[in-house]
């Protein structure tokens, strides 16, 4: 599995937009806030990135399409799963062969809590609310709960209530799902849900490009 991720904060991203395929660009255009439209032209553009750097594929000479859950694929390549998530200012996208992926970012930040509890199973509840560190509790489960539904396609249709976790393991409609976290000191974190929780994981910070 390769992870690639980008920060938002530096460089002339908008560049960027006329080197996507039509649809993106179209995806782009509808978005009203400058931090969105950012986000998605840096997500797009690190799938370019992934594809030319593991399989030489362009994105131009692919069919980008819908699951009826809403999930993204590629309809030349439906073996090869790639999944985005961006927070605020930092840009994931993940990609993976033969087996699905789902990933998610976050920004640990203090939220009102008790707004959340309804999302959260009671024994998780309790562990996030008697934690050291709550916020970081709450955002790494939240991120757990989120890569897992991206994983199996169903986004937030589910209720995040129905996932409970133990551990590294989320628990969803009675069958396990492996999750590997990461939570770095710059106050980012993001999770993946994997199919085995052994699998090797290559990271990659990709560094802003200096042309389209």
């Amino acid at each position: 599995m390769h992870i690639f991720e980008a920060d938002t904060s530096a460089g002339a991203w908008e560049n960027h937009l006329s080197a996507l395929p039509l649809p993106f660009r179209e995806s782009v255009g509808r978005l009203q806030q400058a931090q969105d439209r950012r986000n998605s032209i840096v997500g797009k553009w690190l799938l370019q990135t992934a594809l030319r750097e593991l399989f030489q594929l362009e994105l131009h000479s692919l069919t980008y399409a819908l699951s009826p859950q809403g999930k993204p694929f590629l309809v030349e390549f439906p073996d090869l799963h790639f999944n985005i998530s961006h927070a605020h200012q930092r840009v994931v996208c993940a990609l993976r062969t033969t087996q699905p992926v789902g990933i998610d970012i976050e920004q640990v930040r203090p939220i009102a809590l008790a707004d959340f509890r309804d999302t959260f199973s009671p024994d998780n509840w309790q562990q996030i609310a008697f934690a050291a560190e709550p916020y970081s509790l709450f955002f790494k489960y939240w991120t757990m709960k989120e890569a897992v539904l991206k994983y199996t396609g169903d986004g937030l249709v589910e209720p995040l209530s129905t996932l409970h976790i133990e551990k590294e393991v989320v628990w969803w409609q009675g069958k396990p799902y492996a999750v590997q976290s990461h939570f770095r000191p710059d106050g980012y974190g993001c999770s993946w849900a994997v199919a085995d929780a052994s699998e090797v994981v290559h990271h990659q910070i990709i560094e802003t490009p200096s042309k389209p």
